[in-house]
């Protein structure tokens, strides 16, 4: 990259007008108070997405090129100008005085993580909060594992019947910023470019007390966003924005999370096993315990596996925000008939 690509497309006249209105969003923000001299400005173009982007001048060109390569940033953007152009349909409502973007300021940038204030701002002049969280592409997706058992004795006749005796396998850990040494959490993990899920919490235990193959495996996240079950109900493709069912855009079959990028998917990994095979996992987990209590097998950091009854989850534990996600999609695609024993 050259001087030139770097060049400031504004003239000072126009750049002053634009960063007094991006400064006035920043101070909303609570950031740092700065002046003209403290940025420069570069055009992003990519995928067909064109944004002023105002970084410090201090920022070397080799973050510069950086930023204009970063996968997360390029994703946002697509993200963001996909849901900023559905308000040309009438029935949006922000359609007859919509937000466009004005220009982004980096905030922060260290290879991994990137901060920015995005000015997006009506003709009123009225902004909307623009402080948002960028991570690498690597640690933008997380997945949540449920792993469910399910007992084959008590299932119902009826195809679509459900188990009485049903259990959710999650992780016990030691969670002390929540002033805990035996917090319930869903095992976590994440998604990588190659599309492969690593680093579930404890799945080495969790393999080895379930050996078997699971008798269903599927994203939760996507089908109760999509419906993709035969006549099912899902958010629909239309633009009926009073009814709640905008077009999804980019952002199908994901849960995101405030003020960031980072979204999750819940993974179901249902098992069905007889009495017997149950009752040699119940006593599995029972020994298991046992031992961690002698000082025996002992993990590293604490982590062992606890069985929940299904009906029991909320009141048992409402303090892990994916255990509740993940049992409530759950209940949810069980209730609308998308999963059930009819689809095993």
């Amino acid at each position: 990259m050259d001087a030139n690509s770097l060049a400031d497309p504004y003239g000072e006249s126009a750049r002053l007008e634009v960063f007094r209105d991006v400064e006035r969003q920043r101070r909303k923000h609570g950031l740092m108070e700065t002046d003209l001299t403290w940025w420069r400005s570069f055009i992003y173009e990519r995928s067909g997405v064109e944004m002023t982007v105002f970084c410090p001048k201090d920022m070397l060109v080799q973050e510069i090129i950086q930023i204009k390569a970063w996968k997360s940033l390029e994703d946002w953007a697509k993200a963001l100008f996909t849901n900023l152009n559905s308000q040309t349909d009438e029935a949006h409502p922000f359609h007859r005085d919509p937000y466009t973007l004005h220009g982004i300021t980096v905030e922060s940038f260290n290879g991994r993580w990137m901060q920015i204030m995005a000015d997006i701002r009506n003709s009123a002049g009225i902004h909307l909060p623009g402080l948002v969280d960028l991570v690498s592409p690597e640690a933008t997706t997380g997945v949540g594992v449920m792993v469910t058992i399910v007992h084959k004795d008590t299932e119902d006749r009826d195809p679509w019947g459900t188990a009485t005796k049903k259990y959710m396998l999650v992780t016990s850990l030691p969670r002390i910023s929540a002033g805990q040494i035996d917090f319930l959490e869903l095992p976590m993990g994440r998604l990588e470019a190659d599309g492969r899920v690593r680093g579930i919490t404890a799945w080495e235990e969790i393999t080895r007390f379930l050996p078997i193959p699971p008798s269903l495996t599927l994203n939760m996240s996507d089908i109760a966003i999509t419906g993709s079950a035969p006549g099912s109900p899902g958010l629909e493709q239309g633009s009926n924005f009073a009814l709640g069912c905008p077009r999804n855009g980019e952002l199908r079959g994901a849960i995101f999370n405030r003020y960031s990028y980072q979204h999750t998917q819940i993974m179901l990994y249902e098992y069905r096993m007889s009495t017997k095979e149950f009752n040699s996992l119940e006593d599995k987990l029972r020994i298991g315990y046992l031992e961690h209590r002698t000082g025996e097998h002992l993990p590293d950091n604490g982590t062992t596996l606890r069985l929940l009854r299904m009906g029991h989850v909320p009141s048992v534990n409402a303090k892990d925000i994916n255990i509740i996600l993940a049992w409530a999609l759950y209940k949810n695609l069980e209730i609308t008939q998308r999963i059930g024993f009819g689809h095993l």
